[in-house]
């Protein structure tokens, strides 16, 4: 006899033996072998069709691969010494087991069992264990409760875990350590994972993008994932008591957080319910300057998404200006608001916030308006991804290296007012060889190319052209500088 599941196979060890007797089946010798497995059954079914039969031995788990529905990878030994009686439509199981270093992994979530050791008593239809130590994910667990056989095949579960420091990454870009109790009741078709947890630590580190989001340019959006009702099988009831180490550590805020959330839904569709306030000293950043958020909530209200609404008030002193920030509505598409004191319009406060200058500073308001623009297009540039674009027709491998472009701002001799640029820059052949190009979005003059060459960590000289001056009516200024660099420190 052979079998097995994938590349792990048994056999028998020796010819199989029974003996019929006026309709008494007698098995005299059934014992396999395989890798961690040596197991022999003996017994007889009598003539009404009840069962005898003695099992002992021990048992590679990964003969369940596959039988588990929601469950992949089991590993791990099961020491066996039962009685088997009942009949064959329904088996009962009465004895003693082991498990030695046991485990399986969840096969739509990240979470893995790993170490499982403790007895186990089988009593009738049922598999009884308390206290079964257990690794889940690196931290530690301890598993009570029962599963019901029938036909010794696993099909309804209620199990308690309580777990210690269990760092989880669900979803994948929130890593988090938890702590607490849960429950799974159910069967394979329909259960409940319930219960409390307090997080420990979590981090969310995922770039907001936010002027990508506050610009209308448009994008491909992706296809929305498509709904997998195989998920169904699991429920959600968890709450989680956020009251460890949570923070925010992103592009646009940094600070801790706090709040009770539940996690719902089923594994196809999750969804949390609940609130989050971030802590006394949180910060954003917006432009380059940095506001301290006096009032920063975060919702979740859809049992079967994760979908998060934002209230978020922020102050900053810029120069004189007190400025305040109030960024409301759904995290995909949110609603920024500035305002001032004293007074500003919209755009002198991000003409403020980008590049320190508003139209007071001037009796020229002509000469800031190009502030604006450049502001602008700096950011129509960040969110449109145009630089990324361009970087593609570049050839990789060839004498450019490390070659950006990006828009920058500068003033401007002939426009009067500072206006919107862009720069290429690259190194050649090696970091000590740089090249740079600025030209205006709007015009050929202004144009500016600059070579550097590295002498020394202290020491460098300059090439630089250019056709600013309005002076010069044909082939532009040239000039060379050396560059000399000291430091010190006491």
């Amino acid at each position: 006899m052979r079998g097995g599941y994938g590349e792990f196979k048994v056999g028998n060890a020796a010819p199989v033996v029974a003996t019929l007797e006026e309709r008494r089946v007698v098995l005299r010798s059934f014992e396999f072998r395989g890798a961690n497995t040596l197991f022999a059954l003996s017994g007889a079914r009598e003539p009404s069709g009840s069962l005898a039969l003695d099992a002992r031995g021990s048992l590679d788990l990964r003969l369940l691969g596959g039988l588990l529905p929601g469950v992949k990878e089991p590993r791990g030994q099961l020491l066996l010494e039962a009685h088997v009686s009942g009949n064959a439509g329904a088996p009962l199981l009465v004895g003693t087991g082991r498990l030695r270093e046991a485990g399986f992994q969840f096969r739509e979530l990240p979470i893995a069992f790993a170490g499982l050791e403790g007895e186990l008593a089988f009593s009738q239809n049922r598999m009884l264990f308390d206290h079964l130590e257990a690794s889940v994910n690196g931290g530690s667990a301890e598993l009570s409760g029962e599963v019901e056989l029938v036909r010794f095949f696993p099909a309804r579960v209620r199990v308690e875990a309580l777990l210690d420091e269990v760092p989880v990454r669900v979803p994948t870009w929130l890593p988090s350590a938890l702590s607490g109790r849960l429950q799974a009741a159910g069967t394979w078709d329909a259960m409940l994972l319930s219960g409390r947890l307090h997080v420990l630590r979590a981090l969310y580190s995922e770039p907001v993008d936010l002027e990508k989001r506050l610009l209308e340019v448009p994008r491909k959006r992706p296809a929305p994932k498509p709904f997998d009702k195989a998920g169904e099988w699991l429920s959600f009831d968890i709450g989680l008591a956020v009251d460890g180490d949570a923070r925010i550590e992103n592009d646009l805020v940094r600070g801790a957080l706090k709040g009770d959330l539940t996690l719902t839904g089923t594994l196809a569709s999750v969804g949390l319910v609940g609130t989050l306030t971030m802590a006394e000293g949180s910060r954003a950043t917006f432009r380059g300057s940095e506001f301290a958020l006096t009032h920063a909530v975060v919702d979740f209200a859809d049992r079967r998404k994760v979908r998060m609404s934002l209230d978020v008030h922020g102050e900053a002193q810029v120069r004189d200006y007190q400025l305040f920030m109030h960024l409301v509505g759904p995290y995909e598409d949110p609603t920024l608001q500035l305002t001032s004191q004293p007074a500003l319009s919209q755009q002198d406060i991000v003409t403020l916030l980008s590049l320190g200058y508003t139209t007071r500073d001037t009796a020229a308001a002509g000469g800031v308006s190009g502030v604006a623009a450049a502001a602008a297009a700096q950011a129509l540039f960040s969110a449109s991804g145009l630089d990324d674009q361009v970087k593609r027709f570049v050839p990789r491998g060839g004498l450019l290296r490390d070659f950006s472009v990006r828009i920058t701002s500068a003033y401007s001799e002939v426009a009067g007012q500072v206006e919107p640029r862009a720069e290429f820059e690259s190194s050649v052949l090696d970091d000590r060889f740089r090249l740079r190009y600025q030209a205006p979005l709007a015009g050929a003059r202004g144009q500016r190319a600059q070579a550097e060459m590295r002498l020394s960590p202290h020491s460098a000289i300059q090439y630089q052209w250019d056709n600013e001056s309005p002076d010069v009516t044909s082939g532009g200024d040239h000039g060379v500088d050396l560059k000399l660099r000291w430091e010190w420190s006491d």
